[in-house]
């Protein structure tokens, strides 16, 4: 029922994340066709080819920016066929991949990549040099460790990793300063490095499903968030400083161990939906807390 009432709240707040939409151009659907006109291609849809691998004829595209290898086969990457220098969105989902070849870096104009549900371990090192990248979605691998200078993609704003096995983040993540929405659940997380939590932009953060026993007291540095994720842990308590999140309208902490919350959680105005079921919290508690917060939706 929990998750259930999660989904259905939440979802129409999620959907935003998913899309960096390529501008109308012809979609091309197979090389054949692209090889009579290479110039005009730049978008490329090789969904569901059953391919193997990154087919080489791709590199005489010159012009692509959109390309999507989503839901094939596809267990090697060369590093000799990465240099899709005006490609902007890259969409390599559901696949059978290993390792990314260090040579991403050569796709410069990159935007959005898309990773998710493969069989990574790590992200290569020059991964670090996609300036321009905006959208990054790791879901569902296996990786356990990102690049000491991942905060080096300066312009990123979404980042998805959730379902991997992180249990720390680099220091240097704190320099995504437009950073607007962090998915890190479903993670091996116990505890979180106050340090990296000063991102200005932040408006949605997921820590769903993780290990976490406390949330550092930091947290008072993320103005802008609107929603906080931190369902199915081993949370205690929050930290008093949680009240100066004046733009936080959705509070998600069900099946902790809180018996209580912050004595001014009152001043969280903007609150409009907390959902604390699973928590032990007294009847007593529960009063004061919808006394608080008269204007909230609260699911103990």
């Amino acid at each position: 029922m929990t998750k259930y009432l999660l989904f259905i709240l939440l979802f129409p707040i999620l959907v935003f994340s998913q899309n960096i939409n390529p501008k109308k151009d012809k979609i091309f659907q197979d090389l054949v066709t692209c090889s009579q006109t290479p110039n005009e291609v730049k978008n490329l849809n090789l969904r569901g080819n059953n391919l193997f691998e990154v087919p080489i004829e791709i590199q005489k595209l010159k012009n692509l920016k959109h390309l999507n290898l989503m839901k094939n086969n596809i267990e090697f990457w060369s590093e000799t066929n990465t240099n899709f220098q005006k490609l902007e969105v890259l969409l390599f989902n559901e696949n059978e991949l290993k390792q990314i070849p260090n040579s991403i870096d050569l796709c410069q104009n990159l935007l959005k990549i898309d990773l998710s549900v493969n069989k990574l371990n790590e992200l290569p090192d020059n991964f670090t040099k996609l300036k321009k990248l905006k959208h990054v979605t790791i879901s569902v691998n296996n990786i356990s460790i990102l690049p000491e200078e991942f905060g080096n993609c300066k312009n990123i704003e979404v980042i998805e990793m959730d379902n991997n096995q992180l249990s720390f983040l680099p220091a240097t993540i704190s320099k995504l300063k437009k950073l607007s929405f962090l998915d890190i659940s479903y993670n091996q997380f116990h505890e979180l490095d106050g340090e990296w939590l000063h991102f200005p932009k932040l408006k949605h953060l997921n820590l769903d499903y993780n290990n976490l026993t406390n949330i550092p007291s930091e947290i008072y540095h993320l103005k802008k968030l609107e929603i906080l994720q931190i369902n199915f842990n081993n949370l205690i308590e929050l930290p008093e400083s949680i009240v100066s999140l004046e733009n936080l309208n959705t509070l998600t902490i069900a099946q902790n161990q809180i018996s209580f919350l912050p004595k001014d959680i009152g001043k969280l105005k903007n609150l409009k939906t907390l959902i604390l079921s699973g928590n032990p919290i007294s009847k007593e508690e529960e009063e004061r807390i919808k006394k608080e917060l008269p204007n909230c939706a609260i699911y103990f």
